[in-house]
């Protein structure tokens, strides 16, 4: 059983990545919160009351519409309720955490032909990829569906808690899937002995181990991801690791243009 929560701004771009969270998550103990957060401009003076009830009706409608066409584009209706909050994207979704208590990820739509590129320099989805207490998974723009059959681990090696394997060994294990642990070396240097803290984790999930060469840490984990015909990508997110480094929106441009498919970002602290 998972809930998941779907952002949306009502967007076509929203509306592929939550379509592709519910064909992911397909379980009848699955359920999903779809979520809106609509702002108020600031300097509105003492028209401040009617503008706030302009903005949740226009909210409500939007919503109404999203729903429509995200029931429309599916074979049957999943458990699903739906969210419209005032205030940022990224106070709301932490709202909607703390109040529901029990989720375990976000799906988020990615924009533009390069992928995370539009999404990773928004400073509100910049933020959630960031900070978020759970899993987030950025769905490109042009990305469409398919049983996830393999999926590329970014390994580093370091230490992992149990607990922040969670979704993608429920994603695994309810789709069958196997894991290929990728651990990235440099472009040039002697060989070195396997080194992964995952597999003692895994629970008896079908996996492979493989090291991969290259002086750009993303692009070749997508190239090796593409190679093996991953389905998805999944990368852990430490704070002060090459990856959180990558994942600042001031360099965001670099993940760009390497991820076309699916992203799973799991937060693992120091």
């Amino acid at each position: 059983m998972a809930h998941i929560l779907l952002p949306t701004d009502h967007s076509e771009n929203s509306l592929n990545a939550a379509v592709y969270a519910v064909k992911l998550f397909n379980r009848a103990s699955d359920r999903f919160t779809v979520v809106h957060a609509f702002g108020l401009p600031h300097g509105t003076g003492g028209n401040l009351v009617n503008i706030d009830k302009e903005l949740a009706e226009a909210a409500e409608e939007g919503m109404e519409r999203f729903l429509h066409d995200l029931r429309k584009a599916l074979p049957s209706e999943p458990v699903m309720t739906a969210r419209c909050e005032n205030g940022p994207l990224r106070a709301v979704i932490s709202r909607v955490i703390k109040e529901a208590g029990d989720a375990d990820l976000i799906v988020m739509g990615t924009q533009g032909a390069t992928g995370l590129k539009r999404v990773l320099v928004g400073s509100n989805t910049a933020t959630i990829l960031q900070d978020s207490p759970i899993p987030v998974l950025a769905v490109p723009e042009k990305a469409t569906f398919s049983v996830v059959r393999r999926i590329a681990v970014a390994d580093d090696s370091g230490t992992v808690d149990p607990e922040v394997l969670a979704s993608l060994l429920d994603i695994a294990r309810a789709n069958e899937a196997t894991l290929d642990l990728l651990h990235v070396l440099p472009a040039e240097g002697p060989e070195v002995e396997k080194s992964t803290s995952l597999e003692a984790l895994l629970g008896g999930v079908p996996h492979t181990y493989q090291q991969v060469r290259g002086g750009d840490v993303m692009k070749a984990l997508h190239h090796a991801a593409e190679e093996n015909h991953a389905d998805l990508l999944a990368v852990l997110h430490r704070e002060r690791s090459l990856f959180g480094q990558i994942l600042h929106k001031s360099v965001a441009s670099q993940l760009a243009m390497y991820t076309r498919i699916p992203m799973l970002v799991l937060h693992q602290g120091m």
